[in-house]
């Protein structure tokens, strides 16, 4: 990989990256109406709370509220990712860039 072959540095901490530098609109779509929901999202879908008779239905609804989020989320990252370069050029100034960039990738993943 790029990193192995010393193109690019490692990422560092998620603690130590400067997400200010997202500064695409998509990039903060992302974040706060996917990546942040999601966990709230898949315990509601899993809660099994109710009825035994409404079960299924809240199920089927918990599941496709999920599937739609899921679809919805991979629309948004499939426009981002064609429109903008997550791995730029490795110069010094962008490695910070593409690690916000990065780390994003890899919290949608």
């Amino acid at each position: 990989t790029a990193v192995k072959r010393g193109d690019y540095p490692p990422l560092p901490d998620i603690k130590l990256i400067d997400y200010s530098l997202l500064k695409e609109e998509e990039e903060w779509d992302l974040l706060y109406s996917y990546v942040f929901l999601y966990p709230a999202l898949v315990e509601e879908a899993s809660s099994l709370k109710g009825e035994e008779d409404n079960l299924v239905v809240m199920v089927q609804s918990g599941l496709k509220k999920l599937c739609q989020f899921l679809s919805k989320l991979c629309h948004v990252f499939s426009c981002y990712y064609s429109r903008v370069k997550i791995l730029l050029a490795p110069e010094t100034h962008l490695i910070p860039l593409i690690h916000a960039r990065m780390i994003l990738a890899l919290a949608v993943k």
